[in-house]
């Protein structure tokens, strides 16, 4: 059937994107009523901190299991090192093996726990952040658009209403059509 499937989808973003293009220069070129919502931008501004916030404490959670692995990697090969030196039975040659013997536990029984407790607690629950973050960004996204075609056919409402010498009958039913279609997606 015409206008469904992929050529609707394209149609539909053609016109959209001219729309919105229209509403970006109609912006800049006449003054132009625009819809905001203080609370909304307030919340927003709040949002990208604490998405900023988490970025940073992430990168700082991966550096230190970096350093912790690295740390037990100098240890184990220390041990090993402080062992061969002292391979002759003196008085400090029971301490390096106890040593070695302590770096091997840490080695092979300490650090895998801590590093799956480390993916179970902190690198999940990032994921699911970054997840969660992405949703919100492509919601503002949705939200921003919806925003700018409300503000477009508004615009062009007002135009048509002052327009006196144009009969606007069907054409402003449809935009208050269109208009309240905006209004109900950006109240979704």
């Amino acid at each position: 059937t015409p206008g469904s499937g992929k050529k609707k989808d394209l149609f539909y973003k053609l016109s959209a994107f001219q729309r919105r293009t229209m509403h970006k220069v109609l912006k800049s070129v006449v003054t132009i009523d625009e819809t905001r919502d203080e609370e909304y931008g307030f919340l927003f501004k709040r949002f990208v901190a604490v998405e900023e916030r988490t970025a940073k404490l992430t990168a700082s959670f991966q550096r230190c299991a970096a350093s912790h692995a690295e740390l037990f990697r100098a240890q184990s090969d220390l041990s090993s090192t402080v062992a061969d030196f002292y391979e002759d039975p003196t008085a400090l040659q029971p301490v390096a093996l106890l040593h070695k013997e302590s770096s091997t536990y840490l080695a092979t029984q300490v650090q895998p726990l801590l590093h799956e407790q480390w993916r179970e607690h902190v690198e999940s629950v990032s994921e699911k952040l970054k997840l969660r973050f992405g949703a919100i960004r492509a919601d503002d996204a949705r939200r921003t658009r919806y925003v700018a075609d409300y503000d477009y056919y508004r615009h062009k409402r007002k135009q048509l209403d002052d327009d006196s010498k144009k009969d606007g009958g069907t054409h402003a039913s449809k935009l208050a059509d269109k208009i309240k279609d905006c209004d109900n997606k950006l109240r979704q």
